[in-house]
C-alpha cells in the first residue's frame, strides 16, 4: 500500500469515527454522562496510553469543576489514595493566570502538574505523582466555541512518542464542544422551565392557559396552576385538551368569555375588573387580566375579590342605614314637637269649659286619634333611628312562636295553613321588640298570600363560624345562634326590590296600607340584638325570612 493510499485509508477511518461520534452526540439524553463519553473516546484515540481529566468551566463564577477522570491501571484509585478524596466533583477557583487556549488546538503544557495545579500543591508532591503515574507529558485542549471557553480536556501522556491522532482529537473536541454547549443550553432551558413552573404553580392568582379552536369561538385547556385548581375545584390532569364549553358551560354566557376571542384576534392585552362570575358550581366577583402569548395561547390571570366586594357592600349598606337612621331620627323629633302642639290644642278644645257641641267633640276626637297614629309612626322612626338601651331578659323564642301562631289563627280570615316546628331556644334582649318583629313578619306573610296558602315557622339552634360572620353584612360574632325562619307561599318579591325592602319608607303595599317602616324597624331590632336578618324570594314562589339571633347558651 502506498503512502497516499495509507493516508486515504486513515482519513476514511477518521471520518467514520467522527460520523459515529456525531450520531452519538445527537442521540445523547439529558441523563447521559457526556464527559465520560468524551474521555473514553479520547482514550480509544490514544491507544489507552494516557490518563484523561475533563473539567467544565463557569466563566461567570470563575470556577472549574472536575467532571470525569479516566485511565487504565486504576488511575482513579491511585489518585484517590494520593489526594485522600475523589477528585470528581471538586471545584477549583480560576483567575487570569489559569492556563487555557480557546482555539480548539492541542497544546503541550510544559509546567507540569505543579503549574497545572496553579502551584497550590507542593512541587515535590506533584513530581512524586508524575513519577508514580508514569506521566511523560501533559497536553491541554480547551472546549470552546466562538471564543467562549466552557471546558478543558487534560491528557496525561504515558508514552515517550508524540501524541497519536492529534488531528482526530482536535476535530472530535470541536464536536464535543458543540454537544456540551447544546447540553448547557438545554440545562439552562430546563432550569428556566422549572423556575417558570414553580412560579406558575405557586402564584396566589389563578392562572389558566387556553388554545383557541373554531376560530376563537371556543378554547381548550392547555394548563392551569394550583390556585386555579383550588378556587375552581378543577384537576389539572383532567383538563388538558378539553373544551371550555364542555368543562365550564356557563362561562360562555359571561362577559369575560368574549374577551378571550378579542384578545386572541387582536393580540392586545385586556384588563377586566370586577366581573361577576358564575359557572354553575360557584359564583362571586373576580378581577381578570388576559393576554396572548407569542405562541398563540391565551392566558387568563384572575383574583377572587368576592370577599372585598362583600366588605365594600357591607360598609356601603352600613353607612346608608346610619345616614337614613340619622335622618329618620331628626324627622321624628321635629314631627313629635309638632304633634305635641296639635294634641295639646285638641285636648284644650275638649276641656269642659269650652262647651263643645257634639260635632266639635267628634272632630277634635278625630284629631286626637290621627295624632295617636302619627305618634306610633314617630315611635317607629325613633326605633329605627336610635339604638337605645335594650332591657335585658331571657326570651323563650319557642313560646313566642307558639303564641304568634295562636294569635294569627284567631284573626286571619284567609284560607292559610299555619305550622310551627321549634326547638328549645332562648335569646337575651327586649321581649316586646322580638315578639313585635316576629308578629310583623308573620302579618306580612299573610298579606303576601292572596287566595290561600301556607306559612311555616321553624326555630332551631345553629352555629355560625368565623367565615360566615365575616361575610355577613351584620356585626356577628361566631358562636351559637337561634335561627328563626318564616316561610310563606305568597306572591314573592321582585328581584329589583329585594335590596331595598329594609329601607325606611319603602313599601310595595298599595296606598294607605303601609308607610314602609315595618321591615326597617324589624331590621333595627335585629341589629340592636346583635343578630342578622336575611330574605330570599322569587316572584310566584314565595318568600323566606331568616333571623339569626345570638343564643344565651355559650358556644362549647
Amino acid at each position: 500500500m502506498t503512502e497516499k493510499e495509507e493516508n486515504h485509508s486513515e482519513n476514511r477511518k477518521m471520518l467514520e469515527l467522527l460520523s459515529h461520534t456525531a450520531l452519538d452526540f445527537i442521540e445523547f439524553s439529558r441523563n447521559d454522562n457526556i464527559y465520560e463519553y468524551i474521555g473514553n473516546q479520547l482514550l480509544d484515540f490514544l491507544g489507552n496510553s494516557a490518563y484523561i481529566i475533563l473539567n467544565s468551566v463557569d466563566s461567570r463564577k470563575m470556577e472549574a469543576t472536575v467532571e470525569a477522570v479516566l485511565g487504565l491501571g486504576g488511575f482513579l484509585e491511585k489518585l484517590i489514595a494520593i489526594m485522600g478524596r475523589n477528585p470528581v466533583g471538586m471545584t477549583i477557583g480560576i483567575d487570569d493566570t489559569t492556563p487555557y487556549y480557546a482555539d480548539g488546538k492541542l497544546h503541550l503544557f510544559e509546567e507540569g502538574l505543579y503549574g497545572l495545579a496553579l502551584k497550590t500543591i507542593p512541587h515535590f508532591v506533584c513530581a512524586s505523582i508524575e513519577k508514580l503515574l508514569g506521566i511523560r507529558s501533559i497536553f491541554l485542549i480547551d472546549m470552546a466555541k466562538q471564543n467562549q471557553f466552557f471546558g478543558t480536556a487534560i491528557i496525561f501522556n504515558r508514552n515517550e512518542e508524540p501524541l497519536r491522532n492529534q488531528e482526530l482529537i482536535e476535530t472530535f473536541i470541536k464536536q464535543a464542544s458543540i454537544a456540551i454547549q447544546k447540553r448547557q443550553a438545554e440545562q439552562e432551558l430546563h432550569k428556566s422551565e422549572a423556575m417558570f413552573r414553580e412560579l406558575f404553580s405557586n402564584m396566589s392568582s389563578g392562572v389558566m392557559v387556553f388554545q383557541a379552536v373554531d376560530e376563537g369561538d371556543d378554547f381548550v385547556f392547555v394548563d392551569i396552576n394550583r390556585s386555579a385548581e383550588e378556587s375552581d375545584k378543577l384537576s389539572r390532569n383532567d383538563l388538558s385538551g378539553r373544551r371550555v364549553s364542555e368543562v365550564l358551560p356557563d362561562l360562555k354566557s359571561l362577559e369575560i368569555f368574549p374577551l378571550f376571542k378579542k384578545v386572541w384576534k387582536s393580540g392586545k392585552a385586556e384588563r377586566c375588573p370586577e366581573v361577576e362570575y358564575s359557572d354553575g358550581r360557584k359564583s362571586g366577583w373576580r378581577d381578570y387580566y388576559i393576554y396572548k402569548l407569542p405562541t398563540g395561547e391565551i392566558v387568563s390571570i384572575y383574583d377572587d375579590i368576592t370577599e372585598r366586594k362583600r366588605m365594600e357592600e357591607k360598609l356601603l349598606h352600613r353607612r346608608k342605614m346610619e345616614s337614613v337612621g340619622q335622618l329618620a331620627s331628626g324627622i321624628a323629633h321635629h314631627f313629635n314637637n309638632s304633634l305635641c302642639g296639635i294634641v295639646n290644642a285638641a285636648q284644650l278644645l275638649q276641656s269642659p269649659n269650652r262647651n263643645l257641641d257634639e260635632k266639635g267633640m267628634k272632630y277634635t276626637g278625630m284629631i286626637l286619634e290621627s295624632s295617636r297614629k302619627a305618634g306610633e309612626l314617630v315611635e317607629k322612626l325613633l326605633v329605627f333611628g336610635q339604638k337605645g338601651d335594650i332591657p335585658e331578659a331571657d326570651i323563650n323564642l319557642k313560646e313566642i312562636l307558639s303564641d304568634t301562631v295562636e294569635l294569627l289563627t284567631g284573626t286571619i280570615t284567609k284560607n292559610i295553613s299555619l305550622s310551627v316546628t321549634a326547638d328549645h331556644c332562648s335569646v337575651r334582649g327586649d321581649h316586646t321588640d322580638i315578639e313585635s318583629a316576629i308578629i310583623n313578619l308573620c302579618i306580612n306573610a299573610c298579606d303576601a298570600i292572596d287566595r290561600g296558602g301556607e306559612i311555616r315557622l321553624t326555630l332551631e339552634n345553629t352555629a355560625l363560624d368565623d367565615s360566615y360572620c365575616a361575610a355577613s353584612s351584620f356585626d356577628l360574632k361566631p358562636g351559637l345562634f337561634c335561627r328563626i325562619r318564616i316561610v310563606d307561599s305568597g306572591r314573592g318579591i321582585p328581584a329589583a326590590n329585594l335590596s331595598r325592602i329594609f329601607d325606611p319608607f319603602f313599601t310595595t303595599k298599595e296606598q294607605g296600607r303601609g308607610v314602609g317602616l315595618g321591615l326597617s324597624a324589624i331590621y333595627g331590632i335585629v341589629k340592636d340584638h346583635s343578630g342578622e336578618i336575611l330574605v330570599e324570594s322569587s316572584v310566584g314562589k314565595g318568600t323566606v325570612f331568616t333571623l339569626n339571633l345570638p343564643s344565651v347558651i355559650p358556644a362549647s
